[in-house]
């Protein structure tokens, strides 16, 4: 799992049909609780973390079977 900070979000014209409807985001790792030059993109499944909120980003396993696991979990909404 990795702490992170949401900073954009990510548009696709063309999808594999198991990732349609979920929203790709960008985010900014956390280490230390200090933001660092690293990014990843996270796909939202619950399509509810927004820019600004902090995250949990959950990895691992077979990416494309997001019926089995969360693949991005809101930690705490910004204020």
């Amino acid at each position: 799992m990795v702490k992170g900070k949401v900073v954009g979000t990510i548009v696709s014209t063309n999808k594999f049909d198991s990732l349609r409807g979920f929203k790709f985001l960008e985010v900014q790792i956390i280490e230390k609780e200090t933001l660092t030059d690293k990014f990843m993109v996270a796909v939202d499944k619950t399509i509810s973390a927004g820019i600004g909120e902090d995250v949990l980003v959950v990895t691992g396993g077979n990416i494309l079977e997001f019926k089995q696991c969360h693949v991005f979990v809101l930690l705490t909404p910004s204020g």
